[in-house]
């Protein structure tokens, strides 16, 4: 055999073995797209991960008293950190 022989030799392979690994990858992908699943929700207006938030007069209450609580604990306007300036 010569160079040149078992050159071509190593082409055709590599060529053989990139058809194949193409043709599986095109099969794995088919296969992965046929078991995709089901959407979860049927209208566009659903939402997926968060749910909506009603205010409720009671939230309103309850936040204006925890603010509340807050300012004479003397919580607010505090910086949280512990760097001091000398």
């Amino acid at each position: 055999m010569t160079v040149g022989t078992i050159l071509a030799l190593v082409i055709l392979i590599a060529f053989l073995v990139t058809l194949i690994l193409a043709i599986g990858s095109y099969a794995a992908y088919k296969l992965r797209e046929a078991r995709r699943p089901r959407p979860i929700f049927q209208t566009a207006t659903e939402f997926q991960f968060f749910e909506r938030y009603l205010h409720t007069p009671e939230a309103q209450a309850s936040r204006e008293r925890r603010l509340t609580e807050r300012e004479e604990a003397g919580e607010l306007g505090r910086p949280t950190g512990t760097f001091t300036l000398p």
